[in-house]
């Protein structure tokens, strides 16, 4: 029985959790993405943009679109938590990589 795709456009925060549900996201079969949205509430918006290229890349996912939000938080996170997306985008490739791995042995778990 062939099943048709569910279209999903994502819309996150920038958040370290935000990232791992993009990795996932991408990882699901019945899904295609038209895209994301970064919306700029807990993070600061170009690495956090930066960071969800880089992990598409990473996947070869790298036709999906990004796209930065017009819209902005009206009480934004603290700096502490924003700053998670400035370490997710200074990620080196190979520690990138080996998320991924570690990800594919828990989805084949």
């Amino acid at each position: 029985m062939l099943m048709s795709k569910k279209l999903v456009l994502m819309d996150h925060d920038g958040a370290v959790d935000d990232f791992l549900s993009t990795v996932l996201l991408m990882t699901m079969e019945n899904v295609q993405s038209l895209g994301v949205i970064v919306t700029p509430a807990d993070c600061y918006i170009e690495p956090a943009i930066n960071a969800t290229r880089k992990i598409f890349d990473l996947m070869g996912c790298s036709d999906v679109p990004v796209a930065e939000s017009t819209v902005r938080g009206v009480n934004p996170f603290p700096v502490l938590f924003r700053r998670d997306s400035f370490a997710v985008d200074h990620f080196p490739n190979v520690v990138l990589i080996l998320f991924q791995f570690y990800l594919e042995e828990i989805l084949l778990l």
